[in-house]
């Protein structure tokens, strides 16, 4: 980007057709010479229009309010300008408008974002898997409007306390039709999805940081009856091992596959493992407060 470049913004206006005196208001942005237009969707007519200052011309309330608007049309410019420049990014008039207008990668919503990611794994994931992406998608878009008033949100705008609020959503979310709510294995699936999508995201630079590293939520893990079978255990056992606890709350006996397992679960599984497995779970006695 080169150490230097102008800028401007001009207010001018167009005739809507031949036969009337209405104007119809447009702005022009010109970076180092180069110029983009938009209309800003507002009319006067030829008298109130002064072209040397590029407002209206008089000081009834409606010239008042229409000159307060084109002064925040201005400085909104010069700010989303600034803002270009203090991201070292090259600056073009078509950026300045985009980026003013919501349409750059800073205003990319989570709708843009789902939309992508069942586009491009529509050929790699299963059916399945990715009708649960939809389901997800249907909670966001009910959790949006019950709880922020609106159908869609800026990625940029979902931070930490956006991810636990909808987590409580889903917790306490009762549904129209004849179903389950949530539980807690379901609200952690939801919530893996919606990590997932906003890693991609992050590879796709629409968003800066994921809020999920400043989140721990937790899995629940179904306990089998003590009656279980050995093989069916053992297999259960590996699962367990080979789980990932990046989702899981207390945290305890660090060296153990079983360190992150509830203690009322923890004490089941215990007296499972001693007769089968061995670990170090054998001789660890859980406190479970009784």
């Amino acid at each position: 980007m080169p150490d230097f470049t102008t800028f401007s913004v001009l207010f001018f206006t167009r005739k809507l057709n031949r036969n009337t005196k209405d104007l119809s208001i447009y702005a022009r942005i010109t970076v180092n010479g180069k110029c983009s237009e938009m209309s800003l969707q507002r009319k006067t007519s030829v008298n109130e229009w002064d072209n040397s200052k590029g407002r209206l011309k008089g000081t009834t309330p409606r010239v008042k309010k229409l000159n307060s608007y084109l002064d925040q049309v201005y400085s909104k410019l010069l700010e989303t300008h600034k803002k270009l420049l203090d991201k070292d990014s090259l600056i073009t008039p078509a950026k300045v408008k985009a980026s003013y207008l919501g349409l750059d990668e800073d205003h990319k919503t989570i709708k843009d974002i789902v939309a992508y990611h069942n586009e491009k794994m529509k050929g790699t994931l299963k059916w399945g898997t990715l009708k649960n992406y939809h389901t997800t998608a249907k909670y966001l878009e009910e959790f949006l409007k019950k709880k922020k008033k609106t159908d869609n949100i800026y990625l940029k705008h979902i931070n930490y306390q956006f991810v636990t609020v909808f987590e409580m959503f889903l917790r306490s979310y009762s549904p129209k039709k004849d179903r389950k709510t949530c539980g807690t294995n379901g609200t952690m699936k939801h919530l893996e999805r919606l990590k997932k999508l906003l890693n991609l995201a992050i590879k796709l630079e629409w968003l800066e940081k994921n809020p999920f590293r400043s989140y721990s939520g937790y899995f629940g893990v179904m306990v089998p009856p003590v009656s279980v079978k050995q093989c069916h255990f053992k297999r259960y056992y590996n699962y367990i091992k080979n789980y990932s606890y990046s989702f899981f709350k207390a945290p305890f006996l660090n060296d153990s596959p079983f360190r992150s397992i509830r203690c009322e679960e923890f004490t089941i599984l215990s007296k499972i493992a001693s007769a089968i497995v061995p670990s170090p779970i054998i001789s660890y006695q859980a406190d479970t407060g009784n």
